[in-house]
């Protein structure tokens, strides 16, 4: 049942939004909590070129037991081109240090 309201009138001051939020980022048996395959990455890479780097809960309907939390730290953090993944310089820590002082 996803009747959110009758669960939390279950449970001692909990909000039907607290329960729903609860069951789809930790509860549900579906969700996926580990690695992601190559073709989930792949799929994450076509989604974002057809609905862009915003939609992510668009974008998790068509990954199987992933939710947009999931695919957007994906995306951000693993997956998108623009975003720079090799060890942080020398140069790049001073600057970030110095502009810190500031």
């Amino acid at each position: 049942s996803e009747d959110w309201k009758v669960i939390a009138s279950l449970l001692t001051n909990r909000t039907d939004v607290q329960c729903q939020h609860r069951w789809q980022k930790v509860l549900n048996p579906e969700l996926i909590k580990g690695p992601w395959t190559k073709e989930e990455d792949q799929r994450v890479i076509e989604l974002v070129q057809k609905y862009g780097a915003k939609r992510w809960s668009v974008i998790a309907k068509h990954l199987k037991g992933r939710i947009g939390k999931q695919c957007r730290e994906r995306w951000h953090n693993h997956l998108n081109p623009e975003v720079k993944k090799t060890s942080w310089t020398e140069e790049e820590d001073r600057i970030i240090y110095q502009a810190h002082e500031k």
